[in-house]
């Protein structure tokens, strides 16, 4: 089971970077928009793969407000992705 998991988990990675490569207007306000989202996990799971589709250090404004969230889980890989 673990193994499919792990499958997924790619797959749904080289689909969201397949997808930005074509398409990098439609995807980044999307992420934007989930990056705030109430449910943290949400949140979390949006902002690593935002990761994937940007450059970080072209969208320092999303990364220093997710440095602030409540959620520390959520600043320090904000931070961590940024360094």
């Amino acid at each position: 089971m673990p193994q499919r998991v792990a499958i997924a988990h790619f797959l749904s990675f080289s689909f969201v970077r397949l997808i930005a490569t074509f398409a990098p207007d439609y995807v980044v306000p999307v992420y934007r928009k989930y990056l705030n989202h109430e449910e943290v996990k949400l949140s979390f799971h949006t902002l690593i793969l935002f990761s994937f589709v940007t450059v970080p250090r072209q969208h320092i404004k999303e990364y220093q407000k997710c440095q602030s969230d409540k959620n520390h889980r959520i600043g320090a890989l904000a931070l961590n992705q940024l360094s």
